[in-house]
C-alpha cells in the first residue's frame, strides 16, 4: 500500500515535472520566438522609418535649402540699394574725368612755355626766353591751386607737373645760361648747365617722395621754379648791361643754385598765409605794391625778390647751424 502510494506520488511528480518542463520549454521557445520576431520586425520598421526619414529629410532639406535658402541668403548678404536707400548716402560720388582737365591744362601750358623759351634761347632772343619762363612760373603756380580748389588732385597730375617742371625750369634756364654766357667757357659752361638740370630733377624726385612727411610751411631745398627764375633774371641782367668781365659769376650762381636745390636748407613756402579779414587788407595792399614795382622794372624786381628770398633761407640756415654748434659745445 505504501509502495503503491509512493509509486503514484513519483509518477505524479514525473508527470508534473515532464509536463511542466515541456510546457516551460515551450513557453520559453514561444517567448523567445515572439520576442525575436517582434524585435526584428520593430527594428525593420524602425530602419524603414529611419531610411524614409533620411531620404525625406535629405531630399526636402537639400531641395528646400538649395532652392529657397541659398537665393534668400545671397540676397540678404548682398547689399541692396533699393531696400536701403540711405546705404550710399555717406559715399561721395566719383568726379567726372572732365574735371581733371583744367589743372592738367595749366600744367601742359607751363611745359609748352618752357619749350618755347628753349627755342627762343637757341635763336638768341634771350628776352623772350625769360618772358616765357616767367609765363611757365605763372601756369605752374595755378595748376596746383586749381587742383586743390576743385578737389581734383591726382597722382597723374603730380607726375605730370614734375615732368613739366624739369622742362620749363630745368632745361629752359640751362639752355638760356649756356647760349648766352656758358658757351664762352667751353666745357665748363656745358658742365654747369648740365648740373643745373640734373640737380633740378633730383629736387623734384625728392619732393615727390617726401611730400607730407615734413611741415607744409617750408620747402626742403630751394624750389626749382625759384632757382629757374633767379638764374634767368641774372642772365638777362648781365646781358642787358653788357657785363662781360663778371659774366663768370653767373656760372657760379647757377652752380650755387643747383646745390641749394638738393640741400636741406629750409625755405618758406607761404602755404599757411592767414587770409582772415584783419590781415586781408594788408596782404592786398602789399600785393598791389609788388605788382606796381614789377610793372616799373620787371627784371630788377625779380632780382631783388628772388635774391632776398634765397638770402633769407641761407642766412637762417647758417644762423641755426651756428647756434646748434654753440649749444652742443657748452
Amino acid at each position: 500500500m505504501a509502495k503503491d502510494s509512493d509509486k503514484n506520488i513519483e509518477q505524479s511528480g514525473a508527470n508534473l515535472g515532464g509536463e511542466n518542463g515541456s510546457n516551460f520549454g515551450n513557453s520559453s521557445e514561444n517567448l523567445g520566438a515572439n520576442l525575436s520576431g517582434n524585435l526584428d520586425k520593430n527594428l525593420g520598421e524602425n530602419s524603414n522609418f529611419n531610411a524614409n526619414s533620411n531620404v525625406n529629410f535629405n531630399s526636402n532639406s537639400s531641395g528646400n535649402f538649395g532652392a529657397n535658402q541659398h537665393p534668400n541668403f545671397a540676397q540678404n548678404s548682398a547689399p541692396n540699394s533699393s531696400q536701403n536707400p540711405n546705404s550710399q548716402s555717406t559715399e561721395q560720388p566719383a568726379r567726372p574725368r572732365s574735371h581733371y582737365i583744367l589743372p592738367n591744362l595749366f600744367t601742359a601750358a607751363s611745359c609748352f612755355c618752357g619749350v618755347i623759351a628753349t627755342i627762343w634761347a637757341l635763336n638768341g632772343n634771350y628776352e623772350k626766353a625769360v618772358v616765357y619762363v616767367f609765363f611757365s612760373l605763372i601756369f605752374d603756380g595755378l595748376d596746383g591751386r586749381v587742383a586743390r580748389l576743385t578737389r581734383t588732385t591726382s597722382r597723374f597730375g603730380l607726375e605730370f607737373d614734375s615732368l613739366a617742371d624739369i622742362v620749363a625750369f630745368g632745361v629752359a634756364p640751362a639752355i638760356l645760361c649756356y647760349c648766352s654766357i656758358g658757351f664762352e667757357y667751353g666745357k665748363l659752361g656745358a658742365l654747369v648747365s648740365a648740373i643745373f638740370v640734373v640737380f633740378g630733377a633730383i629736387r623734384l624726385a625728392r619732393f615727390n617722395i617726401t611730400t607730407g612727411t615734413y611741415e607744409p610751411n617750408v620747402f626742403i631745398g630751394l624750389p626749382i621754379p625759384t632757382a629757374a627764375i633767379t638764374l634767368c633774371a641774372w642772365v638777362y641782367f648781365a646781358r642787358a648791361n653788357e657785363i662781360v668781365s663778371g659774366a663768370w659769376l653767373v656760372l657760379v650762381l647757377a652752380l650755387f643754385l643747383a646745390f641749394l636745390m638738393i640741400s636741406n636748407v629750409r625755405f618758406p613756402s607761404f602755404k599757411k598765409i592767414n587770409f582772415k579779414e584783419r590781415q586781408f587788407n594788408k596782404i592786398f595792399v602789399i600785393l598791389v605794391l609788388l605788382c606796381a614795382l614789377f610793372y616799373l622794372h620787371a627784371i630788377v624786381f625779380l632780382l631783388v625778390v628772388t635774391t632776398a628770398y634765397i638770402g633769407y633761407g641761407v642766412i637762417r640756415a647758417v644762423y641755426l647751424f651756428v647756434n646748434f654748434k654753440i649749444f652742443h659745445r657748452y
